[in-house]
């Protein structure tokens, strides 16, 4: 790979590879760094045009194949995305081969792991070409148990022989290989987590993550558009913000690159010039606040019962009912008469509710309101509260977890942007 260069892996979202303009892009950021020679690319997002991601498309093709419904509509849109990419780009490569074996084994029985992962699949074909990259399936890269925990030696042999004959590559992200040869997908924002594991395989000093936003702001820019960027963040504020709904990375990213302490980049394709945020293990100069952010579709469930503390054959019949139902718990604090809990809506809840015995209180259509910082003081905290009062906006539990200096809140699903805004301006007002 070139003695002396920066060890260097490149991973492109899917907005960045919507259509041939911002194929363009990528190819002139690619270009203009020789140390850019392992490129990690996600499907084609959404574009000024496309209103739909090519992965969405996908399921959806999944979802009439497998209720016996016409798929052609969709199918003929995902053959154009990448059918226009080639042409508008001046390219001559066969595209349309590796669609038509696709589409004849729509009626054999495939996988959806098999199929979604198509979006990534052509997508890097296409990318390889015009950047004149060798492609390389992420099937030939990363493997993965039965279990679906990364096969890292088999893995790390792979791409070390593959590194030693190819100058430049281009892997698809979001899947991998179970040992029988099967697909295995990484889930929602899983090219994040491929580019983490190969830039860990490789020994990487950088993980570059374009996408397009210029890094990670304080708040959401779409919710205030002045909002301050963070120079640079730890990995730990990143899995915190991530798990706690905002838009940043998949938050099993940071994982492969704990090992290692590489750094991580998120950068703009829109705005290359941008230098973006540096996550690494330390922060340099720890800020207050690092984020603030939300995610909707919670209930609160507080059961009340005399002498909880001491009915442990009544807490067994909570945890037994939680355990048989597919309900994904976020927090759960006791006191001596109640428990509160605090849950991912579902649609069983009435069974839930149903088995719970004397009184409780059940709040549905709440939304999880995060602060994460370094140096969260009580007082600022209080001032935190008094200002969502202030603004009539109700807060239906609350948390600090002083380990982390993470504040958690929960309010109304409709008042989630409005509260966000609040707690912005009262911390940096």
């Amino acid at each position: 790979m070139g003695g002396g260069c920066l060890n260097k892996v490149a991973k492109f979202g899917g907005s960045s590879l919507a259509d041939a303009v911002q194929f363009r892009k990528v190819a002139a950021i690619v270009k203009g760094d020789p140390d850019r020679r392992v490129i990690i690319v996600s499907a084609c997002g959404k574009s000024v045009v496309e209103r739909e991601k090519v992965t969405d498309l996908l399921y959806r093709l999944y979802a009439c194949i497998q209720g016996d419904r016409g798929y052609e509509e969709i199918w003929e849109s995902i053959v154009n995305r990448y059918v226009t990419i080639r042409d508008e780009l001046g390219m001559v490569c066969d595209i349309e081969s590796e669609l038509v074996g696709i589409y004849n084994r729509l009626e054999k029985d495939v996988s959806v792991e098999w199929l979604v992962s198509r979006g990534e699949y052509l997508c890097s074909l296409l990318m390889a070409e015009y950047l004149g990259y060798s492609f390389i399936d992420a099937t030939k890269v990363l493997f993965f148990h039965e279990d679906g925990i990364l096969d890292r030696e088999k893995s790390k042999y792979a791409l070390g022989k593959i590194l030693e004959d190819h100058c430049g590559i281009v892997i698809p992200g979001f899947y991998g290989a179970f040992p029988n040869g099967e697909i295995h997908t990484l889930g929602r924002g899983g090219s994040d987590v491929s580019g983490s594991m190969i830039a860990d395989l490789m020994e990487a000093e950088l993980y570059e993550n374009w996408s397009d936003v210029s890094g990670i702001f304080m708040v959401d820019p779409r919710i205030i558009p002045e909002a301050v960027k963070c120079s640079h963040i730890s990995y730990q504020k990143v899995r915190e913000l991530s798990h706690l709904g905002a838009n940043i990375l998949h938050e099993d990213t940071i994982f492969p690159l704990l090992s290692r302490n590489i750094s991580l980049v998120i950068r703009n394709t829109n705005a290359p010039q941008d230098p973006g945020t540096l996550v690494t293990a330390q922060e340099i100069d720890p800020c207050e606040i690092c984020g603030i952010t939300g995610k909707k579709g919670y209930s609160l469930l507080r059961v009340y019962k005399e002498e909880l503390s001491i009915e442990n054959d009544w807490l067994l019949t909570i945890a037994n009912t939680l355990r048989e139902l597919p309900v994904s718990i976020e927090y759960i604090r006791n006191s001596i008469d109640h428990y509160t809990i605090v849950f991912k809506e579902v649609e069983c809840i009435d069974t839930l509710l149903s088995s719970l015995p004397d009184n409780y209180e059940h709040i549905h259509s709440l939304a999880i309101l995060g602060i994460v910082g370094n140096t969260l003081e009580p007082r600022r905290i209080e001032r935190a509260l008094a200002s969502l009062h202030d603004s009539e906006i109700e807060v239906y539990y609350s948390s600090q977890d002083p380990h982390t200096s993470t504040c958690i809140f929960l309010v109304n699903d409709r008042q989630l942007e409005d509260a966000i805004r609040i707690l912005y301006y009262a911390f940096l007002g």
